[in-house]
């Protein structure tokens, strides 16, 4: 699935489904690598794996957005996901952070999860898209 959410002048945001997973996946980690490299470091495939299955494990409770460019081009991509309290979370697996040990009232509160944030400077400099 594929819903139009914004038409804007050089670009498109649709909310996706998992069919984009692995492709939100390869983005993502393209990204980082040239943000934080400048330069293009090809990503490997157990990157792109690790990140796709961690997705897959989050997909029941979230929702994927996608910006492409006319070409169909992803330039950007984030995820919301309503945390479930039982998954764990980046910020528990990275820097050991349980966020329930900040919240006063677990059992009465919701927390969202943003994630998979990325963009390209670069227009169709990373050229993912499902139609290549």
């Amino acid at each position: 699935m594929k819903q139009i959410i914004q038409n804007c002048d050089d670009y498109n945001i649709y909310r996706v489904d998992e069919t984009y997973l692995r492709i939100i996946s390869e983005f993502f980690i393209r990204s980082n690598y040239l943000h934080h490299s400048n330069s293009f470091v090809p990503a490997t495939i157990d990157e792109i794996e690790n990140i796709y299955q961690e997705e897959l494990a989050y997909f029941e409770n979230s929702q994927l957005f996608v910006a492409e460019d006319y070409n169909s081009n992803i330039i950007g991509c984030i995820r919301l996901m309503k945390w479930d309290k039982k998954k764990t979370l980046p910020i528990e697996k990275v820097f050991g952070i349980n966020p329930l040990e900040f919240v006063f009232n677990s059992d009465d509160c919701t927390i969202w999860h943003i994630g998979r944030f990325a963009t390209t400077s670069c227009k169709g400099h990373l050229n993912i898209s499902l139609f290549k």
